[in-house]
């Protein structure tokens, strides 16, 4: 695996706020994965859960501050729906990406990706 230089707090509070995700929302499994790995220029961070899924109208909102998908509010799950909108502008803040797959009733899996070389490097790299 290369190096890469982040926020070691920062991208540890977007890890767990994921990985916390998945276990709020799995409703009796207890499974969640993490997966890394890297293509060389990329590191990539993979959280996947077998929860109650994301529906596709609300995929293309659940990033957005404060917002919480219409299927959350039949479950016993707290939220103030600012986590997912944390990990954006944290990952984003790296030069990064997130990525989201889910469907309904089958889990989701949300990618981070993180550049190996940063414009905004102050070491240069």
């Amino acid at each position: 695996m290369p190096k890469v230089f982040v926020d070691k707090e920062a991208i540890s509070r977007a890890l767990f706020n994921l990985l916390d995700n998945a276990f709020k929302y799995s409703e009796g499994s207890l499974n969640a994965y993490l997966r890394v790995w890297s293509d060389g220029e990329n590191i990539f961070l993979e959280v996947k859960d077998e929860g109650i899924g994301i529906s596709k109208q609300d995929q293309a909102k659940i990033f957005e501050k404060f917002y919480r998908s219409g299927d959350v509010h039949h479950t016993s799950v707290k939220g103030s729906g600012i986590g997912l909108t944390l990990v954006t502008h944290i990952i984003k803040a790296h030069e990064g990406d997130v990525l989201l797959e889910s469907e309904l009733g089958k889990g989701t899996k949300v990618t981070i990706r993180l550049p190996v070389k940063r414009k905004k490097d102050k070491r240069g790299g």
